[in-house]
């Protein structure tokens, strides 16, 4: 089994950004063969999130980006 593993440079709160690494490099790594591609955790909020996590609003934007990609990746997985 091929893993792409994505390493990216995301920043805290960029929803949009963000997302948009995140897919770009799914399909970076679906075109070269991968079978199932991983990024870290807080990949969606950016890291290191800190206090914010406490923060209703920022958990809503958070689910709401997640839910966003979620929708436009394709059939192979993507564990965030």
């Amino acid at each position: 089994m091929k893993i792409g593993i994505l390493q990216l440079n995301l920043v805290i709160g960029d929803w949009d950004n963000n997302a948009q690494k995140i897919l770009n490099g799914y399909r970076q790594a679906c075109q070269q063969g991968a079978e199932l591609v991983v990024t870290s955790e807080l990949a969606i909020s950016g890291y290191p999130p800190r206090d914010q996590l406490e923060r209703e609003s920022f958990l809503e934007a958070e689910e709401a980006q997640l839910q966003t990609v979620m929708d436009s990746i394709g059939d192979i997985p993507l564990i965030i």
